[in-house]
């Protein structure tokens, strides 16, 4: 389980290291929520589709585990075009975490993984 964590923790890392990958980051977070409007996805009313962001993890809040799950899962292919557009310029140890972290990412085995944690996340929050 500290792993999924650890790797969350590494993920939003790469997003936050600079102003231009939280750039990258909200601009392919607005415009999948433009092309979800336009194929019908999402509604569009006061309150909905609100710009969201990746959450750390608490030390000893479950529900911060849940939220940075969530999150995350939602988020999902803005922080994959996030960490595909770290060009070169970036450091060789940063551009080495990242492709990495996008390995990771687009695994069965990473999907499944975050999903589960999730399920059991909420179902102990649910039981408090």
């Amino acid at each position: 389980m500290d792993v999924m964590f650890t790797i969350i923790a590494n993920i939003c890392n790469v997003v936050e290291a600079s102003a231009k990958h939280q750039d990258i980051f909200r601009k392919a977070q607005a415009d999948n929520i433009i092309k979800g409007l336009k194929r019908g996805e999402l509604k569009n009313r006061k309150g909905l589709n609100q710009e969201m962001g990746l959450r750390r993890t608490g030390d000893t809040r479950w529900s911060s585990h849940y939220h940075s799950m969530v999150n995350l899962i939602l988020l999902y292919s803005s922080v994959i075009i996030a960490h595909e557009s770290i060009d070169d310029t970036s450091s060789a140890e940063r551009r080495g975490e990242v492709v990495m972290i996008l390995q990771m990412m687009q695994t069965f085995e990473f999907a499944f993984s975050i999903h589960s944690m999730r399920n059991i996340l909420r179902s102990l929050m649910s039981c408090l």
